[in-house]
Parts: structure tokens; sequence; C-alpha cells
């Protein structure tokens, strides 16, 4: 090659070089700012601007400075200060975006509170992954997303690797990415992605991430917000086509929850744990194997004039969202704590439970979940709650029981205090109520045992009321000191809308005033002879030795009595003015014969027969009649029985007996040896002597069948009760 042609190539290439350069330095910045432009534009429908384009034809490299994605009043931008594209040589001749690398560096996206991902221009742009692209890189990104209020969360220091978008098979990349909330939280993610979002598998954690900044609404009708609530997450992230689903563990800390009208809070908790949670975004399905509550605490009770605060966090038990699927195997409960203030009564109500801990289990949506919770209300008391919650809109619960161990009665003095002029010096309470549906109504059953219960009597004020409430605790005190009751609380009737605070206190005081206006009736069922009146022990006319009928009875008093230490007896002696005094006179006729018969020892007198056939026994009559009996009465008799004979003396003997003259104080005397005929019978069998009484008084009643009667009374006996 001479020297002409060498020169006319050295020109040649230099020329060449130097259109290369003119193109790669001057126009080709013009074209890439067009094209970056108008597909920006065209991908977000938003005004696209770009400060400096610069090409570097030598090092194949491309430079954007200062991008901006947005428009006047837009409230989400996106910016980045530096888009940097590096490509191979044959990029310059490809078709399309082609590069080797492009480095994205100090990207900004600012997002709005509520915005609809599914239809806005940063999802859109999000999909623009059809870039052939060997590597992408971005770095010293920041994130902000805008809450409903002031704040928002900021993620700063944010970088990301995308890695074999267009080498590999499928077109699907690997990437990394990385991320620091400005509060401390932070975000790192892992996986692989395919173009436009068709495919995503990618393990996210999340630390620290305070969601209280969005306020998220929740409850069936968005009346509650998530006031506060710092996130922490470990989720598998999977997406294929328009599916996406989220599975792994999260854990919530610093959780306050408040009512979207008044914004007093009605829950709040040390954290909340959801292992095995899995999202399925579209239709709306959140499912966890285990939710755990640590530490909840609850506010809830009635002001003075009866409206309720606090009850509405029972909402969140509703469906979310419409055609929400929310589901739970199993809730926890640990460490949690609640108060309860009722101020519509006097004095007011104050019940503050603490170490609660329990498990709500629900295995299918659709079967009833089953709560069993347990805690104390004060050091050395304990409360146990079960229940079952129907799967329905309602978060009212369906049956359950409420169980209160070992609550300190002393608490209970005020109110007592309030309607029956006690205190209570000392003692425990074991309470359980439980709830039942009948009909699609509730009713329930109570049951309260107080231990060793001390009542102090007070003063009585007037217009105020002197319960028997020692009659009643007598009555109720078994052998061990426990006290027990039970009732039943009916079901309300139509149109009736009563507390089940005054539902209960009106079956207690019925079942009070039941057995202390019938305590016979309460020891009969002790004795296990419900309706059987053992305060009436019968005895024959005349007689005051127990028939084996009246022994059975007392027997069946002694067994109630056995287990009611408290109780005292007062026996008093009953006649009969007819056939006792019939009966008197009998044996008093029938010893006069039997003595001047010649019967020398009284008690074989007073249980001889008399002998109508007996000349001594005759000559006896005979003689009785003439000095007892009128001439007129004997004549009459004579004329009945003309031929004489046994029935003519037997009419004189019953004669006599008519005329005989019994007196008060025998009958008065038989109603005693009665009493203390059943007093005895009762020591006999093992009452103690000091709990037994025999009354001096005396009472005449006719009876039917010649029964007379020993009348039981318990000591402190009531015959009224105050209405309630």
């Amino acid at each position: 090659m001479n020297q002409q042609t060498r020169r006319a190539l050295a020109i040649g290439v230099s020329a060449t070089l130097a259109a290369y350069a003119l193109g790669g330095f001057l126009l080709a910045p013009l074209v890439v700012a067009k094209r970056v432009t108008h597909a920006l534009a065209q991908q977000t429908g938003r005004e696209v601007g770009i400060g400096r384009v610069r090409v570097n034809p030598f090092t194949l490299t491309t430079t954007l400075d200062d991008v901006t994605l947005g428009q006047p009043g837009d409230t989400a931008v996106a910016g980045v200060r530096r888009i940097t594209a590096r490509h191979h040589f044959t990029d310059v001749f490809a078709r399309g975006w082609r590069a080797s690398k492009v480095t994205f560096t100090a990207p900004q996206l600012t997002l709005p509170a509520g915005l609809d991902w599914s239809n806005s221009w940063p999802a859109r742009f999000a999909a623009v992954a059809d870039l052939d692209v060997d590597d992408v890189t971005v770095e010293e990104g920041v994130l902000q997303v805008h809450s409903s209020g002031p704040a928002s969360l900021r993620f700063g220091a944010l970088s990301m690797s995308l890695r074999g978008l267009a080498s590999a098979p499928g077109r699907v990349a690997h990437f990394t990415l990385s991320a620091a909330e400005d509060d401390g939280g932070g975000l790192t993610a892992a996986g692989s992605i395919a173009p436009s979002l068709a495919q995503l598998d990618a393990d996210v954690t999340l630390e620290g991430i305070d969601l209280g900044k969005f306020k998220f609404s929740l409850g069936p009708a968005a009346d509650f917000v998530l006031s506060s609530g710092v996130l922490g997450a470990q989720v598998e992230v999977i997406r294929r086509g328009d599916n996406t689903t989220i599975v792994g563990d999260a854990n919530l800390e610093r959780v306050a929850v408040v009512d979207a009208a008044s914004a007093a809070v009605v829950i709040n908790a040390a954290a909340v744990s959801a292992e095995s949670l899995t999202l399925r975004p579209a239709p709306v399905a959140i499912s966890a194997g285990v939710l755990r509550v640590l530490e909840p605490r609850l506010r809830m009770g009635r002001v003075a004039d009866g409206t309720a605060f606090g009850g509405a966090w029972l909402g969140l038990f509703a469906p979310r969202l419409p055609g929400a699927s929310v589901a739970s195997e199993r809730i926890e409960i640990v460490d949690g704590s609640m108060e309860w203030t009722d101020a519509t009564t006097t004095p007011p109500v104050y019940v503050q439970a603490t170490n609660v801990n329990g498990s709500i289990v629900q295995k299918d949506p659709l079967a009833p979940a089953t709560a069993s919770l347990a805690g104390s209300l004060m050091p050395g008391m304990t409360t146990r709650l079960g229940a079952d919650w129907e799967p329905a809109a309602s978060a009212r619960a369906g049956a359950w029981q409420l169980r209160i161990e070992q609550l300190d009665a002393t608490l209970l003095s005020p109110y007592l205090r309030a309607v029956a002029n006690h205190d209570i010096g000392s003692g425990a309470v074991n309470l359980t109520l439980e709830r039942k549906m009948i009909n699609a109504a509730d009713a329930y059953d109570c049951e309260i045992v107080a231990s060793n219960m001390r009542l102090l009597r007070r003063e009585q004020r007037d217009g105020s009321v002197a319960w028997p409430l020692g009659f009643a605790q007598a009555l109720l005190e078994d052998v061990n000191g426990d006290s027990r009751i039970a009732v039943a609380v009916p079901s309300q009737q139509a149109g009736q809308n009563r507390r089940l605070t005054a539902r209960l206190r009106d079956a207690l005081a019925d079942y009070v005033s039941g057995i202390t206006l019938t305590p016979f009736a309460h020891l009969a069922r002790l004795a296990g002879v419900p309706g059987e009146n053992l305060a009436q022990i019968e005895f024959a006319s005349g007689s005051a030795s127990l028939t084996p009928a009246a022994s059975a009875r007392l027997g069946r008093v002694a067994t109630a009595l056995s287990q009611r230490p408290a109780v005292r007896i007062t026996a008093t002696g009953h006649f009969d003015p007819v056939a006792d005094r019939d009966a008197l006179a009998r044996q008093q006729m029938r010893l006069h014969v039997a003595l001047a018969s010649g019967v020398g020892d009284r008690a074989r007198a007073a249980e001889s027969r008399v002998d109508f056939t007996d000349p001594k026994v005759i000559s006896i009559i005979e003689e009785f009649a003439g000095e007892r009996l009128r001439a007129v009465a004997v004549t009459a008799i004579a004329a009945r029985f003309p031929q004489g004979g046994p029935d003519y003396y037997d009419a004189l003997y019953e004669a006599l007996v008519g005329n005989e003259t019994v007196s008060r104080r025998a009958l008065n005397n038989l109603a005693r040896f009665r009493a203390r005929t059943v007093v005895g019978q009762l020591v006999a069998a093992g009452i103690a002597q000091e709990r037994l009484a025999v009354s001096r008084a005396v009472e005449p009643v006719a009876q039917k069948d010649d029964a007379v009667f020993v009348r039981l009374r318990v000591e402190g006996e009531w015959t009224g009760y105050p209405a309630l």
C-alpha cells in the first residue's frame, strides 16, 4: 500500500470516526430523548421530563439525567437522578431497546394513600419489563408512600440487582432487593421474575415497618382503624398470571385499633403474630394457622346514661369485606387484660382481669368457633371463659360459660350494703354463668359457691329492709363452709329488653326468697324427699310416743340437719282439744278401774284392758256410775240394754269416759312431752343438743284422722320478703 493509499484510508477512517462521534455525541442523544419520552408517556399516561441525555459512542454508554414522571396536581411522582445504560457493540445495530446493563442511580417514587394499583400508572410502569437487558441495577433509591394523615412511609438506600433477563430461557431473571425505612425498618427480597410480572417467585423479609401510618380500615363497614402497628414478616410471594399468593409468617408489634368515629382505642396489644399465613388479594382471602395476640388490652363498660363503650371491638370478628374470606384455625391470647366499668349501678362496678390466656379455635370457616380463656381478677383469683361463636355476620357469641374462681367476697360488700344492711367480713366466691341458646333466645344457668362467708350486720336505716341473710346463709352453708346457689335465668319474653344483670339479680332474689319463706322445702330437697312436709311430725291421739312413720320422718330431718350445721330447730308441741281430750279421759278411766280392781302397779294399770265380764270390774263400774253419773243418764242406758250384760257395762264405761275431767294443763303437758320426744329422737340421730330447743308455748290444733303433731320451726324463719 503506497503512501497515497494510506493517506486516503486514514482520511476515510478519520471521517468515519468523526461521523460516528458526531452521530453518537450529538444526534443519538436527541433520538434517545425523543424515544424514551414517547415510550414512557405512552406507557404511563403521564408527562415525562428528561434533564439531559448523553451518549458516548466509544464507551458504548447512554446516560439520562434528571428523569421525572408526573404532571401538575399529580400526587404520584417518579424520578431518577441518573440512568446509565451500557451496550455491547452489536447493540448499536439492534432493533428496539437493547442493553447489557442498566443502572438507576437515586431513583425516587412517591405514592399517595389509597392508590388503586390495579389501574394506576405506577403499576403499568412497574410492568415494563420487556426491555432487552441482561443486568439491571438500582442504587440509592427512595420509595415514599403517603398515609391518610400527614405521616408517610419512606424507604431510603434502596438497591436492587436484576440479572439474566435477556439471556435466561423464557426471559426469567433473578433479582435481589433491599431498602431501609427511615424509622429503622427494612425490606429485603430475592427471587425470580418474568417480563410484565407474569411470573414472580420471591422470598421477602420485612422488619420494623410502621403500618400505623397508613391508618388501614378494619371491620365490615370500615368502622375501625389500625392506628399503630410495626410489621415484621418473612413471606413468599408467588404470582402466576393475574393470581398472587403470599404465604409465610408475620408479626405486628405495638398494635392499637381505634373506633373510626370517636377515635377511642378499642383494643391494643403488645404484638399480634400469624403463623402459616396465606393471603390471596383477588378475591380477598386471608387465613392463618395460628394467630397469637400478646398482651391484648381491652377497656369496656357503660357510662351513667347506659351508653356502652369499648364493646365495638367485637365487630372485628365479623367479615372484613363483602365476599372476603378471613379465617384463623387458632387464635391464642397471651397475658391479656380487660377492664369493665359500669357507672349505671350504685356503687359503680369496676372489674379488672389480668393474665388472661387462652385460645379461640375454628377448624372450619363454616363451623362455630370455640373460645377458652382464663385469667386473674386480682391476686389469687382466676376467671375462665368458654364460648362458641356461630359463623355469621354478627359477632355475638352463641353458647358460652364464664367461671370466676376465688373472688374476694369483701369486694361485694358495697353492693350488699346498699340493699340488705350487711357487710361481708371475709370469704371467697366461685361463680359459673353459662349461656344457652333456646329457640334463638338466650337463657342462663348460674351457680354461686361462697366459702367461709362471714356476714356483718349493720344498723338498719330508715326506709331500708332488713334482709334475713344470716338465716339464708344458715340454710345454704354446708359442713365445709360452702354456700351453693344454683338458679336458671329464663329467656326474655317478646318485647322485653332487660339487661342480664337485672335478670340475674331477680333470679337470685327469687331463690333466696324461696328458701327463706319455705325452709323445710329446702331441707326436704337436701334429704332427698322433695315435696315431703318435714316440718310436721304426727302422733297418735293422747300419745307422746313416736309412730314408725314419725320416726322415719325425723330420720330424714336429721339427714338434712347434718348437712346444714348452722341450722337450729325449735319444736312446738300441739294438741287436739277433742281427740286428745277423749284419749286422755279414756286413759284416766282405765287407770281408775284397774287400780280399784287391785292392780298395784300403776304402769300395768294404765296398760290393762277393761274386762266387762269380770264381776269385780262390773261392781266398780256400777259404783262409779252411781257416784259420777246422773240418774237419768243411767236410766237411759239401762233402757237401751234391758238385758244388761257386757254391752250395758261398756255403755256405762263410755258415759264415764265422757264425763271424765281432763285439765288444760294435762293437754299442755302432752304437747310438751311430744316436743321433747322429737328433740330426743334428733339428738339420738346425732344432732347436737345445742341446735335444738323445745318451745314453752303450745297450740291447740284440730287435725283430721285423729292425727295431732309437733311442728318444727327453723330458728330465724322469715315470713316476708321485699320486692326488688
